[in-house]
């Protein structure tokens, strides 16, 4: 499909998926069933069914396509997915939760931090803000299990100093780990991602202020009473 025409089909399927239109509990758990059930891993089959060296093995620059070859979807196709798969997160509570631990699916869109587009890029990183913005701590067990923040970091490290969105997003999910108190996160973050935070102490107050909130929840845990 053209950029245009997928993307209208992609704003047609967030309509459809959007539970605030439907009248009845019964009516959203029925539509629910159906979409998870059949249709879900079809749609998404580009992200969820890639071999789990599929992305490094590829050539990126050559093939836009990363995923079955009866679809035909380029690079902008790929972030609209990602944005699709962030929206059903935010809406669709325990039944997304089931589908991204059944079919790791942050495992496989944050491989797409390597892809040659940024947008695309960005768009990963758009779906594990938003695993982590639900506050939930299945995805926060779920990310430090399978180390899914080392690939963020080592992107942020690769970066360097660039003032771009790459490197702001990163340091946006760095501050609401710290302003929610993330623990698990912030414990993943502390004690498996040390060299960045020492590296990037001067370059923005945020990884200072991730340590600082951990220690200090650290204390309240040992405090005794």
């Amino acid at each position: 499909l053209e950029s245009g025409v997928f993307l209208q089909v992609l704003d047609l399927l967030r309509s459809l998926l959007d539970l605030s239109t439907m009248r009845s509990a019964v009516e959203k758990e029925n539509f629910l069933d159906v979409f998870y059930e059949r249709f879900v891993v079809r749609l998404l089959a580009p992200l969820v069914l890639l071999p789990e060296d599929d992305m490094r093995k590829r050539d990126l620059t050559r093939n836009a396509c990363i995923g079955s070859p009866s679809l035909k979807s380029g690079d902008c196709n790929t972030g609209y997915l990602c944005d699709l798969m962030s929206f059903c997160v935010l809406n669709h509570s325990f039944r997304m939760k089931y589908f991204v631990l059944g079919h790791d699916v942050a495992g496989k869109i944050l491989k797409l931090l390597h892809h040659r587009r940024a947008h695309v890029r960005l768009a990963s990183l758009r779906f594990l803000r938003s695993c982590v913005g639900v506050c939930d701590d299945f995805y926060d067990r779920y990310i430090v299990k399978n180390q899914l923040l080392k690939p963020v970091f080592e992107v942020f490290q690769a970066n360097g100093h660039r003032d771009n969105l790459i490197n702001s997003s990163v340091l946006e999910l760095v501050s609401f780990l710290a302003t929610h108190r993330r623990v698990l996160l912030l414990e993943d973050l502390i004690h498996n991602h040390s060299i960045v935070l020492s590296e990037s102490l001067s370059y923005s107050p945020a990884f200072a202020d991730a340590r600082k909130a951990y220690e200090e929840i650290k204390a309240n845990l040992d405090s005794p009473g």
